[in-house]
């Protein structure tokens, strides 16, 4: 319904992907209407919060990544986003809070997670500045300075997961000045482009085609019930029917 662009991953891509392709991708207006697009956004929103609930990360980190990052990408910086805007940055907290253990993993994952988190921060939500997009880009930063202080210059160059956090004289700022290369939010964006492409095979699988098209008979068959019932039931209500109108004739028939 959002008209998001789903993008595929060739081997012409994998070997083209660049830092502009993260930042200079525009947002596409979709043919719905604004409420139909804010009801589509908040079941969304749950279904990340249920994703980061419920899902083991442990397991299906892949899953939850995915999923958290083409909602930063594609949902948050959407107009009709803009309510519940404060609920998907605790969504992005939560999802946070599971990488306080410093480890490999969860520093390459903190490492992608901040490359779509800086191009939310510099996203407008309608493509004008307006005061609400500053106080957006201010929570986002704010989500970016504490993994910061966590993971400290982890986040940028490639050192030891165990190495002393020498970044305690530097902020954010500097430390991006002084580390961040453009080839770490390529490398972001081709991870992200892997995961989905590990989604459409997991997507177009045999077994997968199975179970599509048996629910697809299950729904099929449901519909023909539902309408098996609601027809005998037009028909119980129309005997009903006649049956009272008899009941009048009877009563009101004079002796």
């Amino acid at each position: 319904m959002l008209n998001i662009p789903r993008s595929f991953v060739t081997p012409e891509t994998t070997s083209n992907i660049t830092e502009a392709m993260l930042f200079d991708e525009p947002y596409r207006s979709s043919e719905y209407s604004v409420e139909e697009i804010k009801t589509e956004i908040l079941c969304l929103k749950r279904l990340l919060r249920c994703t980061l609930k419920f899902l083991s990360f442990k397991q299906l980190r892949q899953l939850v990544l995915r999923r958290l990052l083409r909602f930063i990408k594609d949902v948050m910086p959407h107009p009709s986003c803009e309510d519940i805007f404060e609920d998907c940055i605790d969504a992005v907290k939560e999802f946070y809070m599971r990488l306080n253990f410093k480890k490999e993993a969860n520093l390459k994952t903190a490492r992608i997670a901040n490359s779509f988190l800086k191009v939310l921060s510099l996203t407008p939500i309608d493509g004008s500045k307006k005061k609400g997009d500053k106080e957006r880009a201010k929570a986002v930063r704010q989500l970016q300075e504490d993994a910061f202080a966590f993971w400290g210059l982890h986040l940028f160059e490639d050192m030891d997961v165990n190495a002393t956090n020498e970044s305690n004289n530097l902020s954010l700022s500097m430390a991006e000045a002084q580390s961040e290369k453009g080839q770490q939010h390529a490398h972001s964006l081709w991870i992200y482009l892997q995961h989905q492409q590990h989604w459409e095979c997991i997507f177009n699988d045999d077994e997968m085609k199975k179970f599509r098209q048996e629910y697809d008979k299950f729904a099929k068959d449901t519909k023909r019930i539902q309408l098996s019932m609601r027809v005998a039931l037009k028909k119980f209500l129309t005997l009903c029917g006649q049956v009272f109108e008899e009941m009048k004739l009877c009563i009101i028939k004079p002796f």
